[in-house]
């Protein structure tokens, strides 16, 4: 797949899961593989020639793994035809596709896979998809099978990776940032009721502003105040937004907008990526009071207290989870783009073993 068409086929995927909200159903993360090019590989001819023909299923299932990490395998029954009539000689045995490493990646014990289940469907565009539903941590499995609702996924990629918003918010992002701040803290919040089902950040210190308004020789007057924070929250682009919030008993409207967002980049080789956050210039309006008083402190924050720290964070747990506890057989996933639309999603090609794109 060219760059071009990918880099449509991220921004389509970002868009669709941010006006969805979390997909995820209670998993820690979403696995959804072009299977048809495994499919050609692991399989024999007779094999993959039933699951080229129209009518034909491949039923996945998963295995557990034993040895020292543990983990799992998705194997794939030969697939039967519509009929239900196996083609004399067909072979009979499972096909493994891939497995999961019960490894936690870069020692974060809250992404480690503990229970994983499979399912098929169709891709818009013709061929099987595979999506692999994995539990982390210690989180329980909302259920031993599959969701019945596949996720959304990038039509024309090879793969794509659905992380949850609530881990990689609390064990990477907020927890990488306080243990660098040494003033500014964040802290992960659940999603608001009524307002989208995706996990965001937000300063726990705010700004307070506060005041009195009185008239006449005796007056009586009126307290005014107000706290502002700023919110991290996934965007349709695929990058986090930064945004100002009242806190709840603030009486009084201060007009500010703040306007800066943190890119998910990839950086290093193709074979061993990082993943940072990368932050825009900001962008800090204010009218009235908040000009004189708010502006000054919010570009302050932006440009050190906040992007400083946040930029140091390394959310390379999420490529690891790819890199080093998927194996996909006879192919390896590579990570071309990233993004935040509330859950990260990492998205790319299937590269075969010796070097070879894989073909659609």
């Amino acid at each position: 797949m060219s760059t071009t068409a990918l880099d449509a086929a991220a921004a389509r995927l970002f868009a669709d899961l941010n006006r969805a909200g979390s997909v995820l159903e209670g998993w820690g993360a979403i696995l959804s593989v072009n299977v048809d090019p495994l499919i050609r590989s692991t399989a024999s001819r007779s094999f993959a020639a039933m699951a080229a023909t129209g009518g034909a299923q491949i039923v996945p299932k998963v295995e557990p793994l034993a040895g020292p990490q543990q983990g799992f395998a998705v194997v794939v029954e030969p697939p039967m035809r519509s009929t239900a009539v196996r083609s004399p000689g067909a072979p009979t045995e499972p096909r493994t596709l891939l497995t999961v490493s019960g490894a936690a990646p870069a020692g974060i014990e809250a992404l480690r896979p503990s229970h994983v289940a499979a399912s098929v469907g169709t891709a818009a565009a013709g061929g099987q998809i595979l999506h692999v539903y994995i539990a982390t941590g210690g989180t329980t499995p909302p259920a031993i099978v599959a969701p019945a609702t596949p996720p959304p996924t990038a039509d024309g990629a090879g793969w794509s990776l659905i992380i949850s918003g609530q881990r990689v918010f609390q064990d990477l992002v907020v927890s990488g940032y306080n243990d660098r701040s040494q003033h500014l803290k964040l802290e992960a919040v659940a999603p608001d009721p009524g307002n989208g089902n995706a996990w965001y950040a937000r300063t726990v210190h705010r700004v307070l502003f506060q005041g009195t308004v009185s008239w006449g020789d005796d007056p009586p007057f009126a307290r005014q105040h107000s706290q502002i924070g700023l919110t991290l929250k996934g965007s349709s682009t695929g990058a986090l937004a930064v945004a100002p919030y009242k806190s709840q008993g603030s009486n009084v409207d201060l007009q500010i907008s703040v306007a800066q967002s943190y890119l998910l980049a990839l950086q290093g080789a193709v074979d061993t990526p990082q993943l940072r956050l990368l932050a825009s210039a900001a962008n800090v309006q204010g009218t009235g009071i908040a000009e004189a008083t708010l502006v000054p402190i919010a570009q302050a924050l932006l440009g050190e207290e906040l992007k400083d720290d946040l930029e140091a964070v390394s959310l390379s747990a999420c490529t690891d989870l790819v890199r080093n506890n998927l194996a996909l057989t006879g192919f390896q996933p590579v990570i071309r783009q990233a993004g935040f639309p509330g859950d990260l999603v990492l998205l790319g090609d299937l590269i075969q073993s010796g070097g070879t794109p894989a073909a659609a």
